[in-house]
């Protein structure tokens, strides 16, 4: 491909993630540091990166309206307390290095599944960069503020702060089959595939797993643009 067609080129990320998983958040952080990076040097100029997000369940049998649990005790519960007393710090080292708001354990944790389909709907009405938007905000919301990501009013909130359209959200966190076809198909989709952890990223046609290094995902990222 020469020069000119590839930095015309539009270039799709497909990221399978889920919304109470720390590092897809860290993975998040190292994605845009890659993609900084590439669009830095010369054969990344005008290269445009289009990020997509895709729905995965860690707890698939949480129900919808589940009121949460804290999430240390679910922690405890699925790890057991020595291995989480060692996580905690490592994480927290993470979140720092990658730039990201200092992490927190406090909160609830729950179904994810309405944070799904606020996501794939951002995406599908107002494009991938809302629906990025949108993902930071819960992210952060979850992550660093203690908030319980099936909580409507923090669902609200992280849309409304994305600059998404308020009415458009609540219609569609406040109906339960908004977007839930799409969304469980995804769902499908991914368990089929053969993906059993995440974050996820397909990167041409390349396909990584874990919070790789920005390195990694830049060379994926300029090996897709030169394809």
């Amino acid at each position: 491909m020469a020069a000119n067609d590839a930095a015309q080129r539009t270039v799709k990320i497909d990221v399978v993630s889920d919304t109470v998983c720390p590092w897809c958040y860290v993975g998040k952080a190292r994605l845009q540091k890659a993609i900084s990076s590439f669009q830095s040097k010369p054969e990344g100029k005008g290269v445009r990166f289009e990020v997509n997000w895709h729905p995965f369940q860690l707890n698939p049998g949480a129900p919808a309206d589940d009121p949460g649990k804290p999430k240390l005790e679910v922690y405890y519960s699925k790890f057991g307390k020595e291995r989480v007393e060692a996580m905690l710090p490592q994480m927290a080292a993470t979140f720092q290095q990658e730039g990201l708001p200092p992490y927190s354990m406090e909160g609830k944790t729950g179904s994810t599944l309405n944070s799904h389909r606020l996501i794939s709907w951002a995406g599908k009405a107002h494009g991938v960069e809302a629906q990025n938007r949108l993902v930071d905000k819960l992210f952060e919301s979850y992550f660093t503020q203690a908030k319980y990501i099936n909580d409507r009013s923090v669902l609200l909130d992280a849309a409304v702060g994305a600059g998404l359209p308020e009415k458009e959200a609540a219609a569609v966190i406040d109906d339960p089959t908004a977007v839930l076809d799409e969304v469980e198909g995804e769902l499908r989709r991914a368990y089929a595939s053969g993906i059993s952890g995440v974050p996820n990223f397909s990167i041409g046609r390349q396909q990584l797993s874990g919070a790789q290094d920005p390195s990694v995902l830049e060379r994926a990222l300029a090996a897709a643009a030169a394809a």
